[in-house]
């Protein structure tokens, strides 16, 4: 009987332990997002407490105004808020409908490797939208981005 006591508080310690683990994985998980996001955004020295409201959007536009970041759910918002200014405009999200692509469209390689990349942080699959002179859409359950086109000058 003792030693089946024993053995059940080595499972729980193992248990206990396991969850210590996933938290520590986890807290590194979101210290490479926040990296990755700061490939594209810069972080805000004033960032939002806001973002636990359901109905809030957090979203914030890249310095080069190239791509819109949008947090999806609550964690994608809350690590987005760190790069969201508190005194900033909300930013407004463009409804686009995509129908048939019919053409081609050039984004910027940099943009998109460093949008893959925190995709794979995220460890993820995600969804890419795009049409015909429109911006791509990269998307998973965390983010929501939009990549403006190249637009070649004649």
């Amino acid at each position: 009987m003792v030693k089946h006591n024993s053995l059940l508080t080595i499972f729980d310690y193992h248990d206990e332990l396991k969850t210590e683990l996933n938290k520590m994985r986890d807290i590194k998980t979101e210290l490479k997002v926040i990296k990755q996001l700061g490939t594209l955004l810069t972080l805000a020295e004033n960032p939002i407490t806001d973002y636990a409201d359901e109905n809030k959007t957090v979203a914030v536009m890249d310095p080069s105004n190239i791509a819109l970041i949008q947090g999806i759910n609550a964690d994608g918002k809350r690590l987005l808020a760190n790069f969201v200014e508190k005194d900033s405009n909300e930013v407004k999200i463009p409804e686009l409908e995509y129908s048939k692509f019919n053409g081609s469209c050039k984004y910027s390689s940099i943009y998109m490797k460093r949008i893959i990349e925190l995709m794979e942080t995220l460890k993820e699959s995600f969804k890419i939208s795009t049409g015909t002179d429109y911006p791509a859409i990269i998307e998973n359950d965390y983010f929501k981005i939009m990549l403006a086109p190249r637009f070649e000058s004649d």
